[in-house]
């Protein structure tokens, strides 16, 4: 029995097991540089508490006093520089593969290192340029939230209804909030029309995304919204158990869980693009075939055979990420 095209989220979600090794080197990248980004502040905070009473109340539960306090301390512990630039070199690293991933996923195989490494470089002045175009675009945005907060702060003085003021900030941040993941998901289109089509002019990968968007948006929105969702709902979860279930001193079992939502985070981000590319191909203008360049086949129309699970550990020790 032949079985049912699986939709884009479906089939994005299949893309993202298949190509997995792709996950999995993200996450060790993340996991490095989050250890060398703490080292710092765990060493300075070492420094104070480690002889210091006032470590219990932290040991044995969250004291928010004693936490306050440890902020307030002369020698600021938690703003160790070396934090800040972990997160940079990670975001970096973010936007130079941004290029190789988005081939893996059109492409849907296995791409040698050069290739891989090749598309990253290839690919990577493109997504700046338009992640400079995004944080221009993100400036209005944050005015007018600001705008909008100071307008709400007014009102809950000003205003007779005392939870007025209160409801319109939860209405301006909702209202925020969908602004801008309806920019993010333009650029995700940018980002996958300059990969799919080789388009060296960002502003017509811009136009494009913007014509995909405005004639799909319900199709394209909902997909890239119930992935965040999901996301949402998983880190809740974890933060339920860990609040309800995990003891105070259990640190190994709270650092297993915020790695299960570290790695989960990741892969609905890699399922949101992998979903994304699966949409153009099943819906978006089809590519044409141009010397030098690569044409994506046609989506797989099934699921296929995933890799068993002592083969996911086997690829995570092998390198690199294809």
């Amino acid at each position: 029995m032949t079985l049912p095209h699986p939709g884009p989220v479906g089939a994005g979600a299949g893309l993202v097991w298949r190509r997995q090794r792709l996950l999995w080197w993200i996450y060790a990248v993340n996991l490095v540089l989050a250890g060398l980004g703490t080292l710092p502040m765990a060493m300075r905070t070492g420094t104070i508490l480690n002889h210091s009473l006032g470590a219990r109340p932290l040991v044995k539960g969250m004291d928010v006093t004693v936490l306050g306090s440890l902020a307030m301390h002369p020698s600021r512990p938690f703003l160790a520089p070396g934090s800040g630039i972990a997160a940079f070199v990670f975001f970096i690293f973010m936007l130079f593969v941004t290029g190789g991933v988005l081939k893996v996923y059109v492409l849907d195989r296995t791409l040698t290192t050069e290739e891989f490494f090749q598309a990253c470089g290839g690919f990577f002045w493109r997504c700046f340029r338009l992640l400079i175009l995004l944080l221009l675009m993100l400036a209005p945005i944050a005015a007018l939230a600001s705008a909008l907060v100071r307008w709400s702060d007014k009102l809950s003085s000003d205003a007779a209804a005392a939870w007025l003021g209160f409801w319109v900030e939860v209405a301006s941040l909702l209202a925020i909030g969908l602004l801008l993941m309806i920019l993010r998901l333009w650029f995700d289109l940018a980002e996958l029309h300059a990969v799919v089509e080789n388009e060296p002019a960002v502003r017509r990968s811009l136009a494009a995304a913007f014509r995909l968007l405005g004639r799909n948006f319900a199709s394209l929105f909902w997909l890239y919204f119930r992935i965040s969702l999901a996301a949402w709902m998983v880190l809740a979860l974890a933060l339920g158990v860990w609040i309800r279930l995990v003891p105070a001193d259990a640190v190994s079992t709270s650092f297993a869980i915020g790695q299960v939502v570290a790695l989960f985070w990741i892969a609905a981000r890699l399922w949101q693009r992998a979903s994304e590319a699966c949409w153009y191909q099943q819906r978006g203008p089809v590519p044409a075939a141009e010397p030098n360049t690569f044409s994506p086949p046609p989506l797989r129309p099934h699921w296929t055979a995933a890799p068993s699970i002592p083969l996911l550990f086997r690829r995570f020790l092998t390198w690199p990420p294809r």
